[in-house]
């Protein structure tokens, strides 16, 4: 094979990738992409789809190999740089996710989504005290993300489980309203609004929030436990007798039980990924 038709098939095996890229045939994209040399003008542009196809397939390991072949300045290395936090995320290499998470640009188009595996990657390390520092960091980050990113409400969904769970509840008080501002009524927002009220002892107000929950299955159980917890702050044994009957109800309707110890402190036991509020009462 001649000079020409050397670099006249690397071309090919582009065009053949992005077509296969368009139908969402990874695979295939990739067995083309793979085949465009170093000497090709498209081969920095292949190598990123590369990563973006793998990614696509969660084939994780596979991303963080490629990732270390992309010369930082690759156009779309942000993408990239998207693409590697989410298989750092993927593989439990959570210090690896926040670092290269660190360098991604707000201007990227890219950023929301690198802002939701970095919020999910906080919700997944398993000693949150060590990374509130990684918090602030995330709270900050959101602030830069643009309210009209399609991903907004997504990754502020995300920014309300990572602040309560870090126990930022100011801070969640206040993002709480901005997502009821976007959904009016939401019942995610309503409930997290009233675990911060809650918790900064606005009862009376935390109350009226909850109360505006309609809950019917065990998907907002939570909001029936707090306001079990406020009614007992208030002294209202029967109203909180109540909560706890209901609270009982929705969770023997999941997967969820309700249990006491032998000094009458109750706990939900899931039993199906859905992760209650671990507070004993």
């Amino acid at each position: 094979m001649g000079l020409f038709d050397f670099f006249k098939k690397a071309n090919e095996n582009f065009e053949q990738g992005v077509k296969c890229l368009e139908g969402d045939n990874y695979p295939d994209a990739i067995k083309y992409f793979k085949q465009v040399n170093s000497s090709n003008k498209h081969y920095d542009e292949a190598l990123i789809h590369i990563l973006s196809s793998l990614s696509a397939l969660g084939e994780d390991e596979q991303v963080i190999e490629w990732f270390a072949k992309l010369s930082p300045s690759v156009p779309n290395y942000d993408q990239a740089m998207v693409d590697v936090v989410g298989a750092y995320v993927n593989t439990g290499q959570y210090e690896e996710a926040f670092a290269w998470f660190a360098k991604i640009s707000p201007s990227s188009s890219s950023f929301s989504i690198g802002i939701i595996n970095y919020l999910a990657a906080l919700l997944n390390v398993e000693s949150p005290d060590k990374y509130r520092s990684e918090c602030e960091k995330a709270i900050v980050s959101f602030t830069k993300l643009d309210a009209a990113d399609r991903l907004y409400t997504m990754s502020l969904k995300y920014l309300l489980r990572v602040l309560s769970e870090y126990n930022k509840f100011q801070e969640l008080l206040h993002y709480s309203n901005i997502f009821l501002e976007i959904k009016e009524n939401h019942p995610l927002g309503l409930y997290f609004k009233g675990e911060a009220l809650y918790e900064l002892e606005k009862y009376d107000t935390a109350l009226e929030c909850l109360n505006k929950i309609y809950c019917e299955s065990d998907e907002f159980v939570d909001a029936v436990y707090v306001k079990a917890l406020i009614h007992e702050q208030f002294g209202n044994e029967d109203e909180a007798q109540k909560c706890w009957a209901e609270v009982e109800r929705l969770e023997n309707l999941g997967s969820s039980a309700i249990v006491a110890d032998k000094d009458g402190k109750r706990e939900i036991v899931n039993y199906r990924n859905r992760v209650p509020r671990k507070r004993l009462v």
